[in-house]
């Protein structure tokens, strides 16, 4: 029996037959940043083992001051394991940056779920099965 995947109103895949979806961590978390670094230095940084989607200097509401923390996310799991391989331990500006994976997963989509796409009580039935 093939499973049935369910997928919720935010598109994420849920298997509706038992078993779990696989997730995967796309992004990493860079931690012990100098105060001093501008996004784009931290672009610039990250782009030494190729293309990124997105990367964020977090920064304090009140004083919009560096926190010293960042997050960055990849086109897949193997780039961003690549990047916490290369980057973590790292002397950067004037600290030896943390890097590891950011604790937010994504689910996979997975391979045998069809484009067709049925609403059932909030949930999309992606086989057609019911």
């Amino acid at each position: 029996m093939s499973p049935t995947y369910v997928y919720t109103p935010n598109h994420r895949p849920i298997n509706a037959t038992g078993g779990l979806v696989k997730t995967e961590s796309r992004g990493i978390f860079i931690s012990q940043l100098d105060y001093a670094i501008d996004q784009r230095q931290l672009e610039e940084y990250l782009r030494r083992i190729g293309s990124f989607d997105s990367c964020e200097i977090r920064r304090d509401p009140a004083t919009g001051r560096s926190r010293g923390i960042a997050t960055a996310k990849f086109a897949n799991a193997e780039a961003a394991a690549r990047a916490i391989q290369v980057f973590h331990g790292q002397k950067l500006m004037s600290k030896t940056i943390n890097v590891r994976f950011d604790t937010e997963k994504e689910a996979v989509a997975p391979a045998a779920a069809s484009s067709s796409k049925t609403f059932v009580d909030g949930l999309i039935i992606a086989n057609g099965s019911k």
